[in-house]
Formats: C-alpha cells, sequence, structure tokens
C-alpha cells in the first residue's frame, strides 16, 4: 500500500472517529465516548508516526481523509445512532 493511500486512511479514520465523539458527546452518549476515546488514541499515533516518517509529502492526502471522514461521521452517527 502506498504512503499517500495509508496517509488517507488513517486522517479519514482518525477525523471519522472525531466528529463521530463529537456527536456522542452532544447526545450524551456516554458508553460510546469512552470506546471513541481509546480509538482516538490509536489513530493520533498513527497520524503522528505518518507525519515524523513522510512529512510534508502526505498533505494532501491527509486533507482529504480529513474533509471525507468528517463528512461521513456526521451522516453515519445521524443516520444509524439515535
Amino acid at each position: 500500500m502506498t504512503i499517500q493511500l495509508t496517509a488517507f486512511l488513517v486522517s479519514f479514520i482518525a477525523i471519522f472517529l472525531r466528529g463521530f465523539q463529537q456527536m456522542n458527546v452532544i447526545h450524551s452518549k456516554y458508553t460510546m465516548i469512552a470506546i471513541t476515546s481509546y480509538l482516538l488514541a490509536l489513530t493520533d499515533v498513527a497520524v503522528v508516526s505518518i507525519i515524523v516518517e513522510h512529512g510534508w509529502n502526505t498533505v494532501l492526502a491527509q486533507g482529504t481523509g480529513a474533509a471525507l471522514g468528517m463528512l461521513a461521521s456526521v451522516y453515519i452517527h445521524n443516520r444509524w445512532v439515535k
């Protein structure tokens, strides 16, 4: 897998989780807040590792993944979490 695709996927997941976490907080989903917090910690380490190893070469892939991840998180949370 190329670093661009990896950067895209990791960024998508990380920002997806941030958006999902925000929606969990807004709607007081306490168990989901706790679970998502641990997943966020994992993705934070992955994102930092990619940046340290590959630097600015991944900005476009990470930005695109972040934008799509946030849109997907709000859509999915609104659609499936009651």
